[in-house]
């Protein structure tokens, strides 16, 4: 339930203008040394001239009796020296701390910066710009190193590199090719790999990642300096792939080295500085989980982090430490370094005399070396570590995700490390391929004669792979997918044994690879040794596998390779298949991926084209469909039923597959885990850690469906899920099903889209029905529920008739799915006919057909229809209670709907009393979070909200919404009411920013999940036109309205009180922009039509009374304003009590007319029993309370009492400041009435002070022509008007006198008010006959509006006469006056100060009028 709010229509009139009656007499910094070096800098290696460049090694500290070399390499765009070098902009010397402050902290290091060309910016030198691989300059230290090393007679000192950012892929690069030179004329260079002892990164990139891939990263440190060389940059873009390999392939010697990362930790200004940013991330400039590698921060960005102010700078002494550690360990590592190079080499000259007899090695791997290979590094480094304690290790993964390819570049990798070493590859997906793969071998080793049927050739490759004097060998068993090849037995061998007895397992000097589809079997073969899992590539390295594999001609689009790598699922066989289509039809990536994506089918026949891959088994199909396929026929050969689970899972959704829903009813638990572990197995499905929940691959499922199709097979599967669901699917929708409901819902929505439901599935359509009320109840998704509904209904009536239970049941479902639309007529006929035919076929008291009054109800409540929904319900719960008890369910239901009755019939009391029961006995009975647990708090909040009990409100609404988000989600149709509520407490608390926040998030929401039509996304813009109008935004509320009344008219008719809501709001937004005439059609209508659907007396009929006589003011229709105040103060007393906020309402507003009425006496009375109550009820600095003090301050200034008025207005001022603004339009109402109070006490420089303020303020908020911006207009011109600057009175008064004319019309009472002060500027001037003119016309006007005897009739009766005064006409002057004294008298009274003044004027006209006369005598 959720309240429409509507309009409180009191205005604050602005204080009264003057109507001037006065008489009017007539008579220099030094430059900075550079410090000179004097530890013998010298130039090593290749030598650097100054066109050239600063390349090549330079030694900048010789060391002291040294023990170890620090070499220093910069990065991109660097430089040998000043990269070190930090620039003292203060006038002292530069610090080169290498040179400078380095040895003093280690003086036994010789200290080495080495520079080369990598420069990208193109200020000058573009001829040199390089687009030189880095590698290159990795072999070229090396060189220079290793030449300057041994002329010293120092190659086997330790090592230790400091690298700066792409400096340290220099570093790495070095030593990766130092690594690999293991013989001829290059060997000497292997002595910088075994002699370093560790590198020290400084902000290197070491990898891509977070959404930033390498060649990013790259171009940004290029751009770090200046302007880059486009060339460069491309080709760093384009290559960080091959640099991404190249690095990760150091993780396979970074062991050796003792490795530290420093990392900068602000962000580095861009060229321009316009922007900054961290060019290396800490998670790019740190490899985690290397074994112990240390980290370090650097409180500096990327430039200045190799710059160093002195030897007491944190981050140096934090460096040179970790230096000086290094240092201390160095030596004993290096020495056993060399003491076991010297150890491999004896042994090799002893493995080459032993091998003599047979010195050939055989290489048998049938697959060229792919030299575009991405990725898998991690993997191929975790073989490595695995064969340090194991001889076989297995690949796993799923057909296709790239097992061979790894193995293929481990080979590779293999004999470049060990080009002594054999290695064989051997296919082992039949017992024949495997006898084939080891005849193979003895053939090459020479075991066999050729065609000799006697030789037991698996028994001869098996002894000489035991065989440790054959020396180093690596074997790979590719395809080794089916367990009953092993247990296979040879038919040549003297005894019938087993294939697997063949696999060498005698010797320390071999090793296995396994590449197997079936998990399984990796861990027989390995000894039941965990395989290494191979899964599909990350969406950045399956990019980079689509980029190598695409021809160079093709377009390469970033967002389009995201796009197909994630269609493909990142699998690398069928992103490797994709890219053969896409270069073969010289098509795009956007294309084909649009051709995936069009259809399960065109997705089906992309993933079966068979396109050849020279890297696969020649027997093996390239196609996804086929490779997976040849796995499916294996399971159903050798596990029928883990072959019909497969088959089920197929047809449901991929994801969140129960268990329960697979296990048939006489599984035993161990056979369903078996089973489903034989599908986890060949990777084809995966589970959750309890083994409860299935998840299977979505190309897996794609390729089972064909496998289906092409067995024929597949409706079947369909079929039976059907049954499945509609067995295990919840009949009862209840909060406590809803969690299973979700866990079904997916595989509803799949088998009822995939499956055309006709009369032979009439036993299951109970599921449509159920998933129906489900999906309407749970998530609010009603449109998808009706589709569903409709569906079994139709087929229910075909089969069983209308009478049928099934058929009610499904009818009743359908009714509170169109209530929850908002088509409540559509809703009521439908319920309305299961009433009657359940009280036929069930019974009066079957409580399907008690339950049936409750879905009535509910329409019937939103169609306003209170009183017919509350005799229902007051005996239904009556009948409920007997038959099902008190605290049942289905009584609590009609219980909460007879509180909502109460409510909307202002009958609060019952309504609170009601309300707490059911609440009470729901959080007993169905828990705290239940949804109909919140359901009766957020309706009991409401409750709450009409008692004015704010507060109690907040904090049951606060607590709903929280629940409802926890429990039903953001987007429920019932969170988005809690939230709606809850801003309009927040209104009602005059909190409005808060509210309006609220209320624009619920109007979006339910425009999205319930439509733009819905009673509910129109009752958030009515209400959120609300807001804009408490906030003054007026334009923005007339919209909001105009579009939620002709929307309310359409879809609930012309007099629901909603439509008729929002009637009077919008209305109310006419009388704020002074659009009087439209507000009171409006008004007149909403009343009327209140008064004939809600009666007299409902607090909303007196609502709309009580707006409806505050136009009639603001139009000046003073006694029919009266009457109807009258009747809304008497009745709100009556209906609400004394105290009500509402009849306080009515009570201000007939004070307020009073006033205007010049009724002053009768005013004040009321205007402060207003404000006594407003301030007991609703607090001192409520805006409610403000406006009473306002409206009272005003008649003490009519009053003449100005003490009084002004200090209730300054009161008044300071506090709407402090609630509403300096420049709210109320804020600025009350400084206007403030500055007329100052106007009236003579202290002129205040007044005008504030009315300057006030008029600017106003013109700025409100505009030029807004009624109050001419008030304060009007204002200040009465104060120039008594300051005596006359002509700026009279300026400001002319525009005044116009715009009202323009705005108001010619006979407004403002605009004879501006009429009748200009006359008086006029008179003031001495322009008596233009001042006669204007007073006449403002004279004749006042009476036919105003009235004889309204005061400010008076006022311009005085102000003519004073004229006449002037201009000698004394007789008609005195004649005038004396009316104007005798009508007085009547009006104000004889006390008053205003009549005894004009008394006065007269004693005074008439002795000068004698006296003229004795003269004239």
């Amino acid at each position: 339930m959720e309240k429409f709010k509507q309009k409180f229509l009191q205005h604050l009139p602005s204080g009264r203008e003057s109507n001037a009656n006065k008489h009017r007499h007539l008579n220099a910094n030094p430059a900075g040394v550079r410090r000179s070096t004097s530890n013998g800098s010298t130039l090593m290696g290749r030598q650097a001239s100054e066109e050239s460049g600063p390349w090549g090694l330079k030694q900048l500290f010789p060391g002291i009796d040294p023990t170890l070399d620090i070499v220093a390499v910069h990065g991109l765009n660097g430089h040998r020296d000043k990269t070190w070098t930090y620039s003292n902009e203060s006038g002292g010397d530069d610090i080169m701390w290498l040179r400078d402050l380095l040895p003093e902290k280690i003086p036994r290091a010789r200290v080495w910066t080495w520079g080369y060309d990598s420069r990208t910016h193109t200020r000058s030198h573009r001829e040199y710009l390089t687009t030189k691989k880095l590698y290159d300059h990795g072999k070229e230290l090396v060189f220079d190193l290793d030449g300057a090393r041994r002329e010293s007679n120092s190659h086997q000192r330790p090592i230790i590199f400091i690298a700066h950012s792409l400096g340290g892929i220099v570093v790495k690069n070095a030593l990766l090719h130092s690594d690999r030179v293991k013989e001829g004329k290059l060997e000497d260079q292997r002595s910088i790999k075994l002699s370093t002892y560790g590198v020290v990164f400084m902000g290197t990139p070491h990898q891509g990642g977070q959404g930033v891939g390498m060649g990013k990263i790259l171009v940004n440190i290029a751009k770090v300096q200046g302007d880059a060389n486009d060339s460069l940059l491309k080709h760093l873009e384009e290559h960080s792939e091959l640099l991404q390999q190249q690095i990760s392939e150091f993780s396979l010697i970074s062991q050796s080295f003792d490795i530290k990362f420093a990392y900068e930790t602000k962000p580095t200004s861009l060229v321009g500085g316009i922007a900054s940013k961290v060019i290396v991330p800490k998670w790019s400039a740190v490899i985690s989980g290397m074994p112990d590698a240390a980290e370090f921060g650097i409180n500096a960005d990327h430039r200045s982090m190799t710059k160093f102010p002195s030897a007491d700078n944190e981050d140096f002494q934090k460096l040179s430490r970790t230096l000086e550690f290094m240092l201390q360990k160095s030596g004993p590592k290096i020495e056993a370094n060399w003491a076991a190079e010297a150890h491999m080499k004896q042994a090799a000259v002893l493995n080459s005399w032993k091998n003599s007899k047979n010195p050939r090695r055989i290489f048998m791997v049938p697959f060229e070396r792919d030299l575009k290979f991405v990725g898998r590094m991690d993997i191929i480094a975790k073989l490595d570590q695995k064969f340090n304690s194991q001889r076989r290790v297995a690949l796993a993964g799923i057909g296709g995700v790239g097992k061979s390819q790894i193995a293929i570049e481990y080979c590779y990798i293999f004999r470049d490390k060990h080009p002594d070493a054999s290695i064989f590859w051997v296919h082992v997906g039949t017992i024949s391929k495997f006898k084939q793969g080891y005849e193979a071998i003895a053939g090459n080793l020479g075991l066999v004669k050729k065609n000799d049927p006697k030789a037991d050739t698996l028994q001869l490759v098996a002894a000489w792979l035991n065989n440790e004097d054959n020396g180093d060998w690596l074997m790979i068993l590719d395809n080794a997918d089916d367990q009953t090849v092993f247990e296979s037995r040879s038919e040549n061998s003297e005894q019938s044994t087993s294939l697997v007895r063949y696999l060498p397992s005698g010797s320390q000097k071999g090793s296995i690879i396994i590449t197997t589809r079936d998990k399984r079997v990796g861990e027989r073969l390995t000894s039941r040794e965990e395989p290494l899992m191979v899964s599909s590539f990350d969406g950045h390295m399956a990019r980079k596998l689509l980029r190598s594999k695409l021809n160079q001609n093709i377009e390469w689009i970033e967002k389009d390779a995201d796009d197909l790598v994630e269609a493909l699922d990142c699998l690398p066989l069928a992103i490797t298949q994709a890219a053969a289509f896409i270069t073969e039809n010289n098509i795009t990536a956007e294309k084909y991926t649009k051709a995936l994506r069009a259809s399960d089918s065109g997705l089906t026949k992309l993933l079966n084209q068979d396109l050849i891959d020279l890297r696969r088994d020649f027997d093996a199909k390239s196609s996804v469909i086929r490779t997976w396929q040849v796995s499916f026929d294996q399971i159903q050969d050798q596990t029928p039923r883990a072959a019909e689970l497969l088959s089920l899972m197929a047809v449901l959704d991929r994801q969140g597959i129960p268990k329960a829903l697979l296990s048939r009813d006489d599984e035993d638990e161990i056979d369903i885990i078996a089973n489903l572990g034989t599908l986890q197995a060949f990777s084809l499905i995966s589970s959750d850690k309890e083994k409860e929940i299935f998840e299977m691959h979505r190309l897996v499922q794609l390729s089972t469906l064909k496998w289906l199709e092409m067995q024929n097979t597949k409706l079947n599967w369909q079929n039976e899920a059907l049954r499945l669901l509609s067995a295990n699917f919840p009949c009862e929708n209840r909060f406590e099903t809803w969690k299973i409901c979700a866990l079904y819902l997916p595989h509803v929505m799949i088998v009822i889209d995939r499956l055309r439901l006709g009369p032979d599935h009439v036993n299951h359509l109970g599921l449509l029905a159920n998933t129906a009320s489900y999906l309407s109840d749970s998530q609010g998704q009603y449109k998808l529920a009706e589709q569903f509904v409709r569906q079994a209904l139709e087929l229910y009536k075909k089969a069983h008739g209308d009478e049928h239970f099934d058929t009610l049941k499904s009818m009743r479902i359908l009714g509170q799915i169109l209530y929850g639309q908002g088509k409540y007529s559509d809703a009521k006929g439908l319920l309305q006919k299961v009433w009657i035919l359940s009280k036929r076929t069930l019974g009066e008291k079957h409580g399907f057909t008690l339950s049936t009054i409750y879905h009535l109800t509910n329409v019937l409540i939103c169609q306003g229809k209170y009183e017919e929904a509350k005799e229902m319900l007051e005996q239904n719960v009556k009948l409920q209670s007997e038959l099902m008890g008190e605290e049942h369910e289905n009584t609590l239901a009609d219980m909460e709907n007879l509180t909502q009755t109460y409510i909307y019939l202002h009958q609060h009391d019952k309504a609170e009393k009601l309300g707490v029961e059911v609440l009470e006995k729901r959080e007993r009975v169905l828990g705290a979070e239940h949804p109909h647990t919140l359901l009766s708090m957020n309706n009991l909040a409401i409750t709450y909200q009409d008692l004015n009990r704010l507060d109690q409100a907040e904090k049951l609404e606060v607590q709903a919404l929280e629940k409802r988000e926890k429990v039903l989600g953001a987007e429920h149709p019932d969170t988005l009411s809690s939230m709606a509520n809850l801003g309009l407490t927040y209104w009602s608390l005059n909190r409005l920013d808060e509210a309006e926040e609220l209320q624009v998030q619920a109007l979006e929401k339910r425009e999205k999940v319930l439509g733009a039509e819905h009673p509910d996304t129109l009752r958030s813009m009515a209400n959120l036109g609300l807001t804009y109008w408490s906030l003054n935004r007026l334009d923005e509320a007339e919209k909001l309205e105009v579009q939620a009344l002709e929307k309310c008219e359409k879809v609930l008719g012309a007099e629901h009180p909603n439509t008729l809501s929002s009637m009077a709001n919008l209305g109310s937004t006419y009388w704020s922009l002074n659009r009087l005439d439209e507000a009171e059609e409006l008004h007149v209508q909403a009343l009327e039509k209140y008064e004939k659907v809600l009666g007299a007396e409902h607090p909303t009929t007196l609502l709309s009374m009580s707006n409806l006589g505050s136009t009639y003011h603001a139009l000046n229709r003073l006694d029919e304003a009266e009457k109807l105040e009258v009747q809304a103060l008497e009745k709100r007393e009556k209906v609400l009590g004394a105290e009500h906020p509402d009849t306080l309402w009515s009570m201000a507003g007939l004070g307020l007319t009073y006033y205007a009425l010049n009724r002053l006496d009768e005013a004040e009375k009321l205007e402060m029993q207003a404000l006594e109550k407003r301030e007991k009820v609703l607090g001192a600095e409520h805006p409610d309370t403000l406006w009473s003090m306002a409206g009272l301050g005003l008649t003490y200034y009519a009053l003449n009492r100005l003490d009084e008025a002004e200090e209730l207005q300054v009161q008044t001022l300071e506090k709407y400041k402090k609630l509403l603004g300096a420049e709210h339009p109320t804020t600025l109402l009350s400084m206007s009435n403030l500055g007329s109070t100052y106007h009236a006490l003579n202290r002129l420089d205040e007044a005008e002070e504030l009315e300057v303020q006030a008029l600017e303020k106003r013109e700025k908020v409100l505009g030029a022509e807004h009624p109050n911006t001419l008030s304060s207009m009007a204002n200040l011109g009465s104060t120039y008007h008594a300051l005596n600057r006359l002509d700026e009175a009279e300026k400001l008064q002319v525009q005044a006198l116009e715009k009202r004319e323009k705005v108001l019309g010619a006979e407004h009472p403002n605009t004879l008010r501006s009429m009748a002060n200009l006359g008086s500027t006029y008179c003031a001037l001495n322009r008596l006959d233009e001042a006669e003119e204007l007073q006449v016309q403002a004279l004749e006007k006042r009476e036919k509006v105003l009235g004889a005897e309204h005061p400010n009739t008076l006022s311009s009766m005085s102000n003519l006469a004073w004229i006449w005064n002037y201009q000698g006409h004394i007789e008609k002057a005195i004649s005038l006056i004396s009316d104007v004294v005798r009508r007085s008298e009547t009006v104000l009274g004889v006390d008053n100060p205003v009549f005894k003044k004009r008394q006065r004027w007269l004693s005074e006209w008439r002795e000068e009028s004698l006296h003229n006369a004795g003269k004239l005598s």
